[in-house]
């Protein structure tokens, strides 16, 4: 028999399929099995110039910034650290969270919290007069380095809407496995 008889006989491409559809199964269950994935990134900043009234030649110069990190994964992300170039003039934490912040011995600062729950996120806004921030440096977990991912705002949309283009995408993709199973047993 050659090989292409074997191709073109059911027998073996019934195997094939079965073999397609444990593979895409299998990869989906590693997928979903719960991690941790941390994200973090900085959304703005600004710089204010405020008029001293007391000093009209020297304005302050208010340096604003706000780091954002998220656990995106459905695992608790534990010992959180999140790094610094140096310690920010003022920050402060929300939503509320208790944490320890110190510097290292290379003059970094970290701040640690003891763990960031499945879909949870937190904002670390920081302030400075008349110098730079810091710059975010790292964000990590006991189990996992967090990526820096680009945030900016974004419109939200309603619930029905977000589901409905789910649906359809589902839809899409039914058809898709359709259409090659379709192609398969021609």
């Amino acid at each position: 028999m050659n090989l292409l008889a074997i191709v073109q006989s059911a027998d073996f491409q019934s195997h094939l399929l079965s073999f397609l559809i444990t593979a895409a199964l299998a990869a989906l269950a590693g997928r979903l099995r719960p991690a941790v994935r941390l994200i973090w990134g900085t959304s703005h900043g600004f710089i204010f110039t405020v008029p001293q009234n007391n000093n009209p030649g020297a304005p302050l110069t208010l340096y604003t910034r706000t780091f954002y990190v998220q656990n995106l994964g459905r695992e608790s992300a534990t010992d959180l650290e999140v790094h610094f170039s140096s310690k920010p003039e003022h920050f402060q934490i929300w939503p509320t969270f208790t944490y320890t912040a110190a510097p290292n011995p290379e003059g970094h600062y970290s701040v640690r919290f003891a763990n960031l729950g499945p879909r949870e996120w937190l904002s670390i806004e920081a302030l400075s007069a008349n110098h730079q921030l810091p710059m975010l440096l790292r964000v990590r977990s006991r189990s996992a380095e967090g990526k820096e991912v680009q945030i900016a705002p974004r419109r939200i949309f309603p619930n029905w809407f977000n589901y409905s283009v789910v649906g359809l995408m589902l839809l899409g993709v039914w058809w898709i496995f359709y259409e090659l199973i379709g192609l398969v047993w021609r």
